[in-house]
């Protein structure tokens, strides 16, 4: 009830002869607290010289077969920032006519981008959080944080590495991006492949797929029945997911991890490693466009996974030093922002202030 009020949507168009409108759901709170002494008045454009918002801006991609909805806890627990999330296509539907039209937008995307993969959902992504952005106001050079979970994790890496300019701060939250990480996709996309091999001729591939998908649904649940983490996945994908969209992105998933897999582990730790002086920085080169400065970067991971992450966490860590913070939230698994939501968002905040992140000494804009 919480999130309904701050419901919004937002059209785009591909760049391209097509004309593809894509339509992207999103929740919207602007920060209730911290900036008005700064001199920025009701109306005022958001964006600024400096190109950093006079508020924090936080933007949340979700993970695989989640929405929004997953961050609804930062209405509450960050008033300090402005806060977005939005959502993937064929995710977070309300309405039944946006099931069809959000699977049109992944048919397009594989008709004209080869696959609905990766760099595809970031081309979407971009897209949508810069027309999101400027439907309300900031100037199109504003930086924000990117928090991501789990393949939302993998989207704000690669988002990261492709628009540096836009990120000031990357959080992954139980992003599992080495190849020794653990693999759920894949085994999603053969229990489906093994149900298409066996479904009657009568049954349609649509319909097969809705089954499959119920199916899975009842095993999670059945694996897990008292985990109320699982059960807020579950009713997010039965009410709110496509079974289309759904194994769409787990295709995103695999094909990543097969064409590039490496590619995620090595830029996140790009990311968190590079490391520009300050004092080596001059003031022209600050102000001037081409300067893009290296993101803080965070890790997030629940107790229950680390063993699972093992590998990752010791690359990481002999990797990066410490320009890489890792944070684990106790009694948690994949899902921390559920399992122990009091942690979790300290935790996130706490570090927004320790980096600097919580300031509202931005100047005051000159756009009108």
């Amino acid at each position: 009830h919480k999130i309904l009020p701050f419901l919004r949507l937002a059209s785009f168009e591909f760049d391209d002869d097509s004309k593809q409108v894509c339509t992207v759901r999103y929740f919207f709170r602007k920060a209730l607290a911290g900036c008005n002494a700064s001199g920025f008045q009701e109306g005022d454009r958001i964006g600024t010289e400096s190109y950093i918002t006079p508020e924090p801006l936080i933007v949340f991609f979700h993970g695989l077969g989640c929405s929004k909805y997953d961050f609804v806890g930062a209405v509450d627990r960050l008033p300090k920032a402005s806060i977005l999330g939005i959502d993937w296509p064929c995710t977070g539907i309300l309405e039944s006519r946006h099931f069809e039209e959000d699977e049109a937008i992944v048919d397009y995307l594989v008709n004209s981008r080869g696959d609905f993969n990766f760099p595809a959902m970031v081309e979407f992504a971009y897209k949508a959080v810069k027309t999101i952005l400027q439907d309300l106001g900031y100037d199109s050079r504003s930086k924000f944080t990117l928090v991501g979970h789990s393949m939302g994790a993998k989207l704000a890496t690669l988002y990261a590495g492709t628009y540096p300019e836009d990120v000031i701060a990357l959080v992954n939250v139980e992003g599992h991006l080495h190849p020794s990480d653990p693999k759920m996709a894949i085994k999603l996309l053969n229990d489906l492949q093994r149900d298409m091999d066996g479904k009657d001729e009568s049954v349609s591939e649509a319909e097969a797929t809705k089954k499959t998908f119920q199916r899975l649904q009842d095993q999670f649940l059945d694996g897990v029945p008292n985990s109320d983490a699982i059960a807020k996945w579950m009713q997010v994908m039965k009410q709110m997911t496509s079974a289309k969209g759904f194994y769409a992105q787990a295709r995103a998933i695999v094909s990543e991890g097969e064409a590039v897999p490496d590619r995620l582990w090595e830029l996140f730790v790009k990311l968190a490693c590079t490391e520009q002086a300050e004092s080596a920085v001059t003031v022209d080169q600050a102000r001037s466009e081409a300067f893009v400065p290296t993101p803080k970067v965070m890790h997030i991971y629940g107790e229950r996974n680390r063993e699972a992450l093992s590998s990752s966490l010791t690359l990481y860590r002999s990797r990066c030093d410490k320009r890489l913070t890792i944070r684990e939230i106790a009694e948690s698994g994949h899902f921390p922002f559920f399992d122990n939501p009091d942690e979790f968002w300290a935790v996130l905040d706490e570090w927004l202030s320790q980096q600097g992140l919580w300031g509202c000494n931005a100047p005051k804009s000159n756009a009108s």
